[in-house]
């Protein structure tokens, strides 16, 4: 029982693996711009609490919400160099706006 020559078999696995990588290469180039939007929005809703309690300072946010909360972690540095510890929401997230975090003592 024959499937054909070793060229013709060759091709269609090299079709079949192109089209795989092609469709990883979407799947991975939405999910890298959803990452990119998603900060955007983080940025925007520090910027928006920055404006709306009229403190100042720089704000750093990182890129992933680590807990799946809908939040992620953001740090507020105000010019006398105090640390301001913030959780925002970004796009991908039915949460609105920032929350300043306090640091919870958990005793034995």
């Amino acid at each position: 029982m024959s499937y054909g020559n070793d060229s013709t078999e060759l091709v269609k696995v090299g079709i079949s693996l192109t089209v795989f990588a092609g469709f990883v290469a979407i799947v991975l180039g939405r999910t890298c711009y959803a990452c990119e939007e998603d900060h955007r929005a983080v940025m925007k809703s520090a910027a928006r609490f920055q404006e709306e309690t009229g403190v100042e300072g720089k704000i750093t946010c990182q890129d992933v919400d680590s807990d799946g909360d809908g939040y992620v972690t953001c740090t507020l540095v105000k010019p006398d160099g105090t640390l301001v510890s913030l959780d925002c929401s970004g796009s991908l997230t039915y949460n609105q706006g920032c929350r300043v975090t306090v640091a919870r003592v958990i005793k034995k």
